[in-house]
């Protein structure tokens, strides 16, 4: 896991809150993005997965749109019995744009060099090193191939999914070996969702649910209003935004 918040988000609000006896909600909330394992950076940084790929569970089964929102991608993820890897062929692997830290030709051609990522000159290979059903994987592949790159993805809805980000054309078959298979999870900490409990006033409640004088929270600092899973659409700055003119209006 690692973290990509600003260097000053250091949590500084759990000291406080101490001092006063605060409640503290929410321990163990927040917000991770799943990558693969070898990202160490924001997106932004470490560049995006090829277009053709499938997520694929222990089985060796598809199980979801993988572009799905961030918002419900790393549940669907953790729900899964077994490791998640990520599949995509050489093809997928030459076309990655240059620029980014991680996901970049040369790094996966690394990674795999080093055994890290899973490479082999055919499915049934790459699915022996996985410890999946060959057979499972060889029809998964087949079946993406044979609908979205020509069509559309009935069993997840992918190409509404790309649609909605802009894609002018659909992905290319997974089809050029070799074959790749790299361990995805959620390990991108974004934003925590613990902190010091709060009223609808953004007022800070201690053990006992009475409020602490003058002690006000908002965004990350006060917990209650981002829960368990990040909903996505901006609500962590909805919740800052809010909550912070509340605690402003509150302590005036």
């Amino acid at each position: 896991m690692f973290v990509v918040a600003a260097p000053g988000s250091r949590g500084d609000h759990f000291a406080f809150g101490e001092q006063v006896s605060a409640s503290i909600t929410g321990e163990g909330w927040g917000l991770l993005l799943p990558t693969a394992y070898f990202q160490r950076l924001h997106h932004w940084q470490s560049g995006f997965p090829p277009r053709s790929r499938v997520l694929v569970n222990a089985h060796g089964r598809r199980f979801m749109d993988e572009d799905a929102s961030y918002a419900v991608s790393s549940g669907i993820i953790s729900a899964q019995d077994g490791p998640v890897w990520m599949v995509f062929d050489d093809r997928a692997r030459r076309d990655l744009p240059p620029g980014y830290a991680h996901w970049n030709a040369d790094h996966v051609l690394s990674e795999a060099d080093a055994g890290r990522t899973l490479r082999a000159g055919t499915l049934e290979e790459l699915a022996g090193k996985m410890n999946v059903s060959a057979d499972t994987l060889q029809a998964t592949v087949d079946r993406w191939n044979a609908q979205l790159p020509t069509g559309e993805d009935p069993e997840f809805l992918r190409h509404e999914t790309l649609s909605a980000k802009g894609a002018a054309e659909p992905p290319a078959k997974i089809a050029t070996g070799p074959f790749f298979a790299a361990r995805t999870l959620p390990a991108e900490l974004v934003c925590t969702h613990a902190g010091l409990e709060i009223d609808s006033s953004a007022a800070v409640l201690d053990v006992r649910g009475d409020r602490v004088p003058g002690l006000f929270a908002a965004g990350e600092a006060g917990a209650g209003v981002l829960g368990f899973r990040y909903v996505g659409g901006g609500n962590a700055v909805a919740n800052a935004v809010t909550m912070g003119r509340i605690a402003g209006r509150s302590a005036a």
